[in-house]
């Protein structure tokens, strides 16, 4: 069936509607640019690279140092309470040291008289028992090993002495132990020179004596005849005499730690401002 001519238009034109009719695709491709990077594009890229890792790093090491600071405060501030711990125990011994001291030169004065008379014996005995102890000053000692342990002492090296004064210190408390064995040692002798002399089980008897870590007292009984010669006396009060100048080279090695612990708190409070906060 043919197709008439719409009214009005040419036949040319009429005739060649279907040829456009047919829609061609067109694809356009996007132009893209690609502009050459400079050094200075390099430059700045590498130059906010190295920025945020140095800061990062800088904000590393800020943290690093304040942390490290507050564990030293806080060690200092521990070694302190040790050593206020110190000089009450010390100022508790040497007064326990001159107590002793006096019992122990009383026991001399009367080893010289009539041991057979009951009433010698019997303050004899007493004063044995009330000095036949050892004042003992166990040094605290917590923060120092705390310090070796952890290998903290590298955090008070840029602190000119204070490593070294807490190290003279420790020196000084180790050389005190060793005295303490050499007191005990020696306390162990007099025990030994004095069962020859009394029969101390009268000690663990009620009806003569309280004998505890508290109280050390005799009843009003008689104690029992003493086993008395010339040489066990001699050899009692020979230790007796020894244990009198080790307990006064003890009292004045713990007075002398009692100067070195209250001028390295004085020290380290200034140091550190601990007396401040």
């Amino acid at each position: 069936m043919n197709s008439e001519p719409e009214a009005g238009l040419p036949a040319e034109i009429t005739s060649a509607t279907p040829e456009t009719e047919q829609t061609m695709e067109v694809h356009h491709h996007p132009h893209h640019s690609h502009e050459k990077k400079t050094w200075k594009n390099y430059f700045w890229e590498f130059f906010m690279l190295f920025t945020a890792v140095f800061c990062g790093s800088l904000a590393e090491l800020q943290l690093e140092h304040y942390i490290e600071n507050k564990r030293e405060y806080q060690y200092i501030e521990a070694f302190v309470r040790d050593l206020k711990q110190d000089t009450t125990s010390i100022n508790a011994i040497v007064t326990r040291n001159l107590r002793r001291e006096i019992l122990l030169d009383s026991i001399l004065v009367v080893s010289n008289t009539d041991l057979t008379v009951p009433a010698n014996a019997k303050l004899f005995v007493n004063l044995f028992m009330r000095s036949a102890y050892r004042p003992n000053h166990i040094p605290s000692s917590i923060a120092i090993q705390q310090l070796k342990n952890t290998g903290s002492f590298r955090l008070l090296n840029h602190r000119k002495g204070v490593a070294d004064s807490i190290l003279q210190y420790e020196k000084s408390n180790e050389q005190l132990t060793i005295h303490n064995d050499l007191y005990q040692n020696d306390l162990n002798n007099i025990w030994e020179a004095f069962y020859p002399i009394c029969d101390v089980k009268i000690f663990r008897d009620t009806s003569f004596a309280t004998f505890t870590a508290t109280k050390r007292a005799l009843t009003d009984k008689p104690v029992p005849p003493l086993h008395l010669s010339q040489e066990k006396l001699s050899v009692f009060t020979g230790h007796i005499t020894r244990q009198v100048l080790i307990n006064a080279n003890n009292r004045a090695m713990l007075e002398n730690q009692h100067l070195r612990a209250t001028g390295l708190i004085r020290y380290l409070e200034k140091e550190y401002n601990l007396r401040e906060q």
